[in-house]
């Protein structure tokens, strides 16, 4: 008998919680269930359709807070972890107000959003964007598309392991993305398009950031911010390899070329050259 509890013992000892960390699956329809089933440990499965997440705003949970903005509110979800999110193809998570982020996460780990289309209702200027991160960890976000809404596509601030993987960034109207203070962030099978007016893609004190087989077309800016990337001195290890730059109307490629480690990419019809050849 006490060798039996014994090995009983260890068994669960060697398994831990991982008995008990499977993801409640939740199944979803409309905007209000789709908030009400975002929390820790979840996994949601989204039914084909658009969800105004405008329509629900003040519904408040355990995770998500609704913050004032210009002309709306924003929904904040907050130190959620080990939360998937899952389209199928037809699905929309959109906002009215055009200065709000669609989705800001604020803490939190082990987050995945997959097979989704974000934006807003409307273009918005100043502020706002489509997806935030700030102060998280182990990020993907998976065959999505981030549209012609808010400023920029994606910000990251304190956010370490963000994988962007086949997905897009498109028609913003300020720039495509922004990262700071954080550090392993790769984009792969990436498309960034139809993008402009300023400084393109933005890195301030952050470290380790690769683009990899990452399509770059049709993204535009003038003489003021100028530049389709801008690194920092503080920022380290930024490298584009097996990209392509296609008929970019971009002023210059980047505010310091020497900061970029540039591996066979390839650019053709762009105004700024090929800064492999310099």
């Amino acid at each position: 008998m006490m060798k039996s509890i014994t090995i009983s013992t260890l068994i669960f000892l060697l398994m831990g919680t991982t008995a008990f960390a499977q993801p409640k699956v939740v199944k979803v329809r409309t905007s209000r269930e789709l908030i009400k089933a975002i929390a820790s440990d979840t996994h949601i499965m989204m039914e084909p359709g658009l969800y105004n997440l405008s329509k629900v705003q003040g519904t408040n949970t355990d995770f998500i807070s609704w913050g004032d903005t210009y002309d709306g509110d924003e929904p904040t979800i907050q130190e959620v972890k080990n939360l998937t999110i899952t389209g199928k193809l037809g699905t929309e998570i959109l906002i009215q107000p055009a200065y709000a982020w669609v989705l800001k996460f604020i803490g939190g780990s082990n987050i995945k959003l997959e097979n989704i289309v974000f934006g807003h209702t409307e273009p918005g200027y100043c502020t706002g964007g489509v997806l935030a991160f700030t102060g998280a960890r182990d990020v993907e976000v998976r065959n999505c598309v981030l549209f012609g809404s808010g400023t920029e596509g994606i910000a990251l601030e304190n956010v370490g392991n963000f994988r962007f993987t086949q997905s897009v960034i498109k028609e913003c109207t300020y720039d495509l993305l922004t990262i700071s203070e954080s550090f392993d962030v790769v984009f792969e099978q990436a498309t960034f398009m139809n993008t402009g007016e300023y400084d393109l893609v933005q890195i301030f004190n952050s470290n380790n950031i690769k683009f990899n087989a990452c399509t770059f077309r049709e993204n535009f800016n003038g003489e003021y911010l100028p530049h389709f990337f801008t690194v920092d001195q503080n920022s380290g290890k930024v490298t584009l390899q097996y990209c392509t730059f296609f008929d970019n109307q971009v002023e210059k490629f980047a505010n310091f070329p020497n900061r970029l480690t540039l591996v066979d990419n390839i650019f053709e019809g762009n105004t700024f050259g090929n800064p492999q050849n310099k």
